[in-house]
This record gives structure tokens, sequence and C-alpha cells, in this order.
């Protein structure tokens, strides 16, 4: 979706993305109720000789709920048991995920660097590997291998804000304001739903007083779309569902 901030003669569009509602009659679990569920579901599809979606289940459980070394476990259980390249590389990127979450940002870009030499064929894939070791060498201050991996995540695909926030944190560790700013704006224009970017913008213009004259105004855009998405979620969230209740 697209809505538009501003008058006919400046336009600022935006994009963003609505959060997907849970089914009608759904009931919350515990963690502990889930991983039961989850686990009795691998041994269940263990002996029925398939268990891989069982445990790549139990795999994102685990990484959804910051459990990292369960998740890691799950993970490298699964890696022994997928055959084909494109899953062993979307695995591989899962273990630079939860490197990540530890802030072992040289074993992340170890990961990455693995998934990369993989060159599985998923847009999905191939794009987060860039934008994600693109981001963990911002992290270790990496700046200019950073951007390198920025610039070809947007090559794979430039709809996501991800790898246009990123690229602006790795040109902003060079020292190149301008273009930075310019790839905040762009990330939140991507998706209003991430207002990361518009923050960074925020602060990158309070440290560079210069960048005012030109980002000003747009800085208000961003914040305005921000925020009105952040609204229509909100709203979107309350909304009962009218589909008829699971059976």
């Amino acid at each position: 979706m697209s809505p538009e901030h501003g008058n006919s003669e400046e336009r600022f569009e935006v994009s963003y993305c609505l959060p997907t509602l849970p089914p009608p009659g759904a009931a919350p679990l515990t963690a502990e109720e889930a991983e039961k569920r989850l686990l009795a579901e691998v041994e269940k599809e263990a002996q029925a000789g398939n268990p891989i979606k069982a445990m790549w289940n139990l795999a994102n459980f685990y990484k959804a709920s910051h459990q990292v070394e369960k998740a890691e476990k799950a993970v490298r259980e699964l890696l022994a048991k997928v055959p084909d390249v494109e899953n062993k590389a979307y695995l591989v990127m899962s273990l630079g995920q939860l490197a990540e979450m530890t802030k072992d940002f040289d074993l992340a870009v170890c990961f990455y660097m693995e998934g990369v030499s993989m060159e599985p064929c998923s847009q999905f894939t191939w794009y987060y590997l860039h934008n994600n070791l693109g981001y963990s060498l911002n992290q270790l201050g990496r700046f200019e291998e950073g951007e390198l991996y920025c610039r070809r995540a947007i090559e794979i695909t430039a709809k996501p804000q991800n790898a246009h926030k990123n690229l602006g944190l790795a040109l902003q560790g060079q020292g190149q304001y301008t273009e930075a700013a310019r790839c905040f704006v762009t990330a939140t224009q991507a998706n209003a739903s991430d207002g990361r970017s518009a923050k960074l913008l925020e602060e990158l213009i309070q440290q560079h007083p210069e960048l005012e004259f030109e980002f000003g105004p747009l800085l208000q855009h961003c914040k305005v779309a921000v925020e009105g998405v952040r609204l229509e979620i909100q709203k979107h969230l309350q909304q009962p569902s009218t589909e008829p209740p699971a059976k």
C-alpha cells in the first residue's frame, strides 16, 4: 500500500506492511506449551520418516523466542538432513542471524560468507545473505566492505528497506553524510512500518546541522509517514476478524 503525504506539488509516497492477524479463535500458548507441542510433532514426524518440516518449525520457534543455543542445535541438526544447496544456504543464513543475536559479528560474517559462496537461486535468501553480511560488516566498522554487500543486495531487489538502511549506515561510517541521508529517506519510503531509518535520519541531522536545509522537510515527511502507519497498524490489530471460526 502506498499512502501519499504532502500537497499535489510535493508528494511523498511510502509503502508499508500490515502484520498478519492470528486465525479466528486462536488461543495464545505459553512458551513451554508451544515447545512441548513442537517437540511432539518432531517425534511424530520422525516416526513417519520425514521430520524436516517439524524440525524447521521447532528451530524457528527457538529463534523467535531468542533461545539461541537450542536454535543453533536445531539448525545444525537440520543441516545434516537437508540435501539441497538452496535450503542449506538458508540454514547457514539462520546461523548467521543467531550469531548476530549474541553480538558475535565476526562469526556472523563467516556464516554469511559461507552462504554467499553457495550461490543460492532464491531471491529472498540471496538478498538477505548480502544484506545481513553488509549489516554485520558495518557493526565491525568495516564500512567499505559493508557498502559493497549492501549495494549488491539492492541490485538483487530494491524493494525491501533493509539494505537501503544498512547502506546508509555504511556511507555514514565513511563520512558520506548526504548520501547516507538519502538512503535513510529511501528506506523509510520503502517500508514506513519500520521507523528505524527515520530515527537514523533525525540523529544524523542533529549531528550534522548542515543537512537540515535539504533533509529537514524530508525528515518531517518521514516522521508523519511513520506515525501514520503506526496508527494504521494499531487500528488493523484492533479489528475483529470477519472470518468464520476455525473448526
